[in-house]
């Protein structure tokens, strides 16, 4: 395999990013789905019989992190860790039992939908998992009350961004 380096990254002077998560469109893994890849984007998904359900957020409470690491003295490429972190407020009965079930379905696909309007695919290739849970009250009145969940997904490959409209027509 040829390790060619031949593209930089220019310089964007827009002011025209912002953080976050807008949703997470979360399905168990789904072996029939096939996606088509171009140019680094997922082009299209053909197959598939899983639905999504999709967990909204309030600005500044979910967050996508990837880790890329090589072992250079095994000669092995990056493995990447990814990492979603997801806060929902108020404890209850109904998102106790949601997140019971999403722990218990093992291996998942996630799409994280950004606040930019970007699609991410978060564990393509070997699931994603749900690793802590937790549930607070809080103890003064300005306190987070309600479930803080991290999912891990460990891929030989960066998460993968959905072309435009691609996942939206997808679950249409």
């Amino acid at each position: 395999m040829s390790c060619i380096l031949n593209a930089g990254i220019a310089l964007n002077r827009c002011l025209e990013n912002i953080g976050g998560i807008k949703k997470v469109h979360i399905s168990t893994f789904d072996d029939g789905a096939s996606f088509t890849e171009t140019a680094g984007e997922i082009s299209a998904v053909v197959g598939g019989t899983n639905t999504y359900q999709s967990f909204a957020f309030k600005p500044q409470t979910a967050s996508f992190t990837e880790e890329g690491v090589a072992a250079i003295e095994a000669g092995t490429s990056a493995v990447y860790t990814q990492t979603l972190t997801m806060i929902f407020h108020k404890l209850e009965t109904t998102k106790r039992n949601t997140l019971k079930l999403v722990a218990a379905a093992g291996d998942l696909q996630i799409v994280i939908e950004t606040r930019n309007g970007d699609f991410l695919l978060m564990g393509r290739e070997n699931g994603a998992n749900m690793t802590t849970t937790s549930a607070a009250t809080g103890t003064a009145y300005a306190d987070q009350n309600g479930y803080t969940v991290t999912m891990v997904a460990t891929e030989l490959d960066m998460a993968t961004p959905f072309a435009a409209g691609v996942f939206e027509a997808y679950i249409a």
